[in-house]
């Protein structure tokens, strides 16, 4: 998946998000970090609705993985 894919992704996520769709937003978003697990957009934005969602074991995980990347 290409850099300007994997951002598409992202922000798909986000609208599906703000939309009220949580789960379509999450496999969205786990699908653009397995494809590019270096994507810091991908793991912060799983990091935020995750803790959102009171998901707190998830975001932190998401979190920690954003942080190892910046």
């Amino acid at each position: 998946m290409s850099p300007p894919e994997i951002q598409s992704l992202i922000e798909d996520a986000t609208f599906d998000y703000t939309m009220g769709d949580n789960d379509s937003a999450l496999a969205k978003l786990r699908r653009a970090a397995d494809a590019a697990p270096g994507a810091f957009e991908a793991w912060h934005a799983l990091a935020e609705i995750n803790f959102n969602l009171r998901r707190f074991d998830d975001a932190l995980a998401a979190a920690q993985k954003a942080h190892e990347l910046r």
